[in-house]
């Protein structure tokens, strides 16, 4: 199966992605609020486990399972490991990415933008790397190709 390479995820199409997310986190909470409205459950303790739920668990099943968010998704992003972009992160490496993240906050996100292969924060720590699907890498020198991009084989780009 031949090998693409495609380019790493820059801050501004990780930022239209997190927007993606945010879009889907809001919607989902007000989907939440309705159900235990709708069911009487006055309980406070349900809808708090319900959120933190929704909040800590969103982003590393999606990333392990989906290889990304749903803003990633729809962006044509992928979160990958570093030494072997053909494989997904797992769920705990993905719950450790997703609490650097938001430990460092701004500072993860600035990171993207000055690093080496567009990696923020909780990228480094856990060794992962984004890939933009959009950015197909073609016709440059191999040494060129291995800064600037990542390979996924035909198959995983469609099933992914």
């Amino acid at each position: 199966m031949k090998q693409k390479k495609y380019g790493f995820a820059g801050i501004t199409v990780r930022l239209k992605a997190m927007v993606g997310d945010v879009i889907f986190l809001v919607v989902m909470m007000f989907v939440i609020t309705a159900f235990f409205d709708s069911s009487g459950d006055k309980s406070e303790g349900s809808r708090i486990i319900a959120f933190v739920c929704l909040f800590f668990l969103y982003e590393p099943l999606m990333v392990a399972v989906f290889g990304g968010t749903i803003g990633h998704l729809s962006c044509k992003l992928r979160v990958r490991e570093e030494a072997n972009q053909q494989k997904k992160i797992n769920f705990f490496i993905a719950i450790i990415r997703f609490l650097v993240k938001a430990f460092f906050g701004i500072f993860s996100l600035v990171s993207i933008g000055v690093s080496e292969k567009s990696k923020g924060l909780h990228d480094m720590v856990v060794g992962s790397v984004v890939l933009d699907l959009n950015i197909e890498i073609k016709d440059l020198p191999k040494e060129a190709k291995d800064n600037l991009a990542g390979e996924l084989k035909d198959d995983e780009v469609l099933d992914n």
